[in-house]
């Protein structure tokens, strides 16, 4: 696969192995590493605001480390002073957020068929889980 990639790439590709053993020098494990430290800050702070724990098998621990994620690709300055979202669409990221695991008030998407304004629609309560990176919506929890 890596010799396919490289064939097909343009500009010339040079690829780079990690030492064995060298799990330190590894891009991807270095990035999982600094996903869970986010994650667990992101989780800390959750627990904090609720004054309990969140369980090891709750559902909102996928959606955590998900947003961890986002947080570091949209607002994480690199050492050429750009952060990945900037380097990939050419702008900052501007997009307002709530604080993750916050409870929200939200107006559910129309599909069309409500013929109601949006002065008549109920707001509703949901918990705020983070922005999908390829749209910008805001993913609300239910």
């Amino acid at each position: 696969l890596k010799d396919a990639m490289i064939a097909i790439r343009e500009p010339e590709t040079i690829p780079e192995e990690t030492p064995v053993g060298e799990h330190d020098a590894n891009l991807a494990e270095g990035m999982v590493r600094r996903v869970r430290e986010q994650a667990r800050s992101i989780i800390s702070q959750m627990e904090s605001g609720a004054a309990g724990k969140v369980d090891k098998d709750a559902d909102i621990l996928q959606w955590a480390i998900r947003w961890a994620a986002n947080l570091i690709t949209n607002y994480q300055v690199g050492e050429d002073g750009k952060t990945a979202f900037e380097r990939i669409k050419c702008r900052k990221c501007r997009s307002p957020l709530a604080q993750f695991g916050e409870r929200v008030m939200y107006m559910q998407l129309n599909d069309g068929k409500d013929e109601r304004s949006k002065l008549e629609r109920t707001l509703m309560d949901g918990i705020w889980l983070g922005i999908k990176g390829r749209t910008g919506e805001h993913i609300i929890g239910t």
